[in-house]
């Protein structure tokens, strides 16, 4: 889904409303920043949100289609796990991580920060 841009003071990007990311489930948003078109992923994992840049860091493949095991993330494209909460890989002996994004929820509304 592609969104318009609107940042608060402190940075932070508006994305979607929390209920466009259903429980265990996520989706991309896809917007214009700085000029070059980013793609986010959102993932809404035990309850709670994270945001991170929908690219795998193994091999390019879109991290939004695959699949979410609690608050673990695999890949479809290599099956490559990672945790959400940290960001880190779960299947050394590779270190490349998520590009994790902090969030704030504002009146059920989902905003990252995206530098």
């Amino acid at each position: 889904m592609s969104v318009e841009q609107e940042v608060d003071s402190e940075g932070y990007v508006k994305l979607v409303a929390v209920e466009e990311v259903p429980p265990g489930e996520m989706v991309q948003v896809t917007l214009d920043w700085q000029g070059e078109e980013q793609e986010i992923a959102l993932a809404n994992a035990e309850g709670q949100i994270y945001a991170f840049k929908d690219i795998c860091p193994h091999m390019n493949y879109p991290l939004s289609i695959g699949l979410l095991h609690g608050s673990k993330l695999e890949c479809r494209g290599h099956s490559w796990r990672f945790d959400l909460v940290s960001g880190r890989t779960l299947s050394p002996p590779i270190r490349k991580t998520l590009n994790k994004y902090p969030i704030k929820l504002i009146d059920g509304i989902i905003w990252a920060r995206l530098d």
